[in-house]
């Protein structure tokens, strides 16, 4: 049901909304890769980096930190 309504499986659907907030907490600078990955629910990091590529497009440790 969720898969027909949304177009992605939950999963895929939790990780798409747990690699935004990582890409914006590694982007503001507020946080590490690996603190990042950590308070956004992975406890690993090489499968968060795999989840982040596919999602992103690109590595976490070629995310840009904005400069305010």
């Amino acid at each position: 049901c969720f898969k027909k309504t949304i177009g992605v499986t939950p999963m895929e659907y939790a990780n798409y909304l747990r690699c935004s907030i990582a890409f914006h907490c590694i982007a503001t600078g507020h946080y590490p890769i690996k603190e990042a990955a950590y308070r956004c629910g992975f406890n690993n990091l090489s499968y968060f980096s795999r989840v982040f590529k596919k999602i992103i497009g690109i590595l976490p440790s070629e995310v840009v930190i904005e400069n305010n």
